[in-house]
């Protein structure tokens, strides 16, 4: 169970990380003039955060309901499901921030640097997603089994 813990509190962390570099974003791009106007008030600006928003408000959802989950027999499932989408969901979130900025996102002062490095790092650590798609994989195999057989038309399906 230790492993599905540090999963879960690994996608809790990139929760508070997504927010942080929605926040910088926000928070330079309400100021910042473009256009004859301000960045926020651009769609494309606006429908950029507004999916870092979306998939923020997604990963809580996940990693809350995998929290509630642990030490019951679909925590580690759960724990598997937030550790896949939540530290993917940070990267992208660090390097759309970043984008929204500009090339002022790259500078040390706004931290977006720093909270793309560290959203690459929680994708790897207490098991790279990849192993959280081995999990997950596993777990539909189970189900599988416990669903009826639909039948499979003559020639379809059939390798040599």
């Amino acid at each position: 169970m230790a492993i599905d813990i540090a999963r879960v509190s690994i996608a809790s962390g990139c929760c508070g990380l997504m927010q942080a570099a929605l926040d910088t974003a926000l928070s330079y791009s309400k100021n910042r003039k473009m256009f004859g106007g301000k960045n926020l008030d651009l769609d494309g600006i606006q429908w950029m955060l507004g999916e870092v928003a979306t998939d923020l408000e997604a990963s809580k959802l996940l990693y809350r309901k995998a929290a509630e989950s642990l030490g019951t027999p679909e925590g580690p499932l759960m724990a598997a499901h937030a550790k896949r989408f939540v530290p993917d969901a940070a990267v992208k979130a660090a390097n759309t921030c970043t984008q929204v900025l500009g090339g002022m996102g790259l500078l040390q002062p706004y931290g977006l640097d720093r909270l793309s490095r560290l959203a690459q790092m929680l994708r790897i650590v207490d098991g790279t997603t990849e192993i959280s798609r081995v999990v997950i994989g596993r777990a539909l195999q189970k189900r599988a089994v416990t669903l009826p057989d639909l039948p499979v038309p003559k020639g379809f399906g059939e390798t040599g």
